[in-house]
C-alpha cells in the first residue's frame, strides 16, 4: 500500500523508484528482527511515506498543486 500511496502522490521520478528496494530491505531486516511493521513505520503510514518522498525531493501531486495555485494568486495579483 505505501508503494500505490507514493507512486499516486508522487511523480514517476527515478528518485522515487529507487526507493522501493530501500524499503523493501528496511521491511526485511525489520522482519528478520521480529519487528512489527508499525513498529518501523509508526502509526501514520502517509507520513511515513511523505518522509521517504521528502528525502528524494520528488515533487509531490499535492506540492504541484501548491506551486500552480500560488502562482495563478501571484499572477493574478501582478507579483
Amino acid at each position: 500500500m505505501a508503494s500505490r500511496y507514493m507512486l499516486n502522490f508522487a511523480s514517476s521520478d527515478p528518485g522515487v523508484i529507487n526507493l522501493f528496494p530501500e524499503m523493501l530491505d528496511m521491511f526485511e531486516l525489520a522482519a528478520a528482527e521480529g519487528r512489527d511493521v508499525l513498529e518501523l513505520v509508526g502509526n501514520d503510514v502517509m507520513a511515513f511515506c511523505d518522509g521517504l518522498l521528502e528525502g528524494v525531493s520528488a515533487q509531490t501531486w499535492t506540492g504541484k498543486m501548491r506551486a500552480k495555485m500560488n502562482e495563478s494568486i501571484h499572477k493574478k495579483l501582478g507579483r
